[in-house]
């Protein structure tokens, strides 16, 4: 929320609102919301406030599980839904889950890092 005030203070044109993604937390425990109930009140408060625009979700998630962070996407974007507001964007992270999504998934768009690299974590973890 404390996010959402300054960012508010700075973009004020409601002509051309800032997508804003909500971050949730699929299972690694770095930050974001706990549950699609959260990801939905967040999203609505995003969208109710003047230069800002909810522009999705974005998660990070635990390495080797891909499929429970897909399942806790698909229930937020299923909430969402529900509440009247459209997800378009679903952004993920995970460099060596990248090569095993599947054409069905949720996920819009991947963030991968080190992947350019293919060092040995890369190899390690099946990809490289």
């Amino acid at each position: 929320m404390e996010t959402l005030e300054g960012l508010a203070t700075t973009f004020t044109d409601a002509g051309h609102r800032l997508p804003v993604l909500v971050e949730c937390d699929t299972g690694m425990g770095r930050c974001g919301v706990q549950s699609a109930d959260e990801a939905v009140a967040l999203a609505r408060q995003i969208d109710r406030t003047g230069g800002l625009a909810f522009g999705g979700l974005m998660t990070y998630p635990a390495a080797g599980k891909a499929a429970e962070a897909e399942a806790w996407l698909a229930d937020a974007k299923q909430a969402l839904a529900a509440s009247g507001l459209a997800c378009e964007r679903i952004s993920s992270g995970g460099t060596p889950d990248m090569w095993r999504s599947s054409d069905t998934s949720v996920v819009t768009e991947y963030r991968p890092g080190t992947y350019i690299y293919l060092d040995r974590y890369q190899v390690a973890k099946g990809v490289g």
